[in-house]
């Protein structure tokens, strides 16, 4: 579900003027309340998950004591990227620099891909396993750096409404 964040809210928040039918269809926007749904839940789920302690060496199981870690760690990153906060607002009013702040904390949704990482870090795979994920990871992380830089490069470049051809190549004979 994060991989479906991590491609679908760029090409939302850079593509919006150029908004194609296949991006802003119901079929999407239920798609992506199903997953804003979930990681809801996941929230809940994780006031009530575990932790080792590394201090003691042992497992945390006290509720109180977990809410106070994750309230402290990743809870207000995780509240704001999974509540759609632009269903909030009118139609008007989505078209305008508020709309646009509320769609660029869409983009704190990418850091979900994050908790991979520590999945993969806590897991007990052999350590040639791990690294092997790590480098899968490793190459998830670049490929969606490097779509998540692309959207905004075609924001910039639509910006001015026209490609100029570099013409310094050509030479007349």
């Amino acid at each position: 579900m994060a991989m479906y964040n991590s491609i679908t809210i760029p090409l939302q928040i850079f593509y919006k003027e150029k908004s194609h039918s296949a991006l802003q269809g119901s079929t999407v926007k239920a798609i992506d309340s199903f997953v804003d749904l979930f990681f809801l839940i996941d929230i809940i789920i994780k006031f009530r998950t575990t932790f080792l302690d590394s201090k003691e060496s042992i497992e945390v199981r006290n509720p109180h004591v977990i809410g106070k870690k994750y309230l402290k760690g990743g809870f207000t990153v995780d509240l704001i990227s999974s509540v759609p906060w632009s269903s909030f607002l009118s139609e008007s009013s989505q078209s305008g620099i508020v709309g646009d702040l509320l769609d660029a904390l869409g983009l704190l949704k990418l850091l979900r891909l994050s908790r991979l990482y520590s999945t993969v870090q806590r897991s007990n795979l052999e350590k040639n396993i791990k690294v092997y994920l790590k480098v899968v990871m490793m190459a998830i992380f670049l490929i969606v750096f490097m779509h998540v830089l692309s959207c905004i490069w075609f924001l910039v470049v639509s910006a001015k409404e026209r490609w100029v051809q570099n013409m310094d190549f050509m030479y007349v004979a």
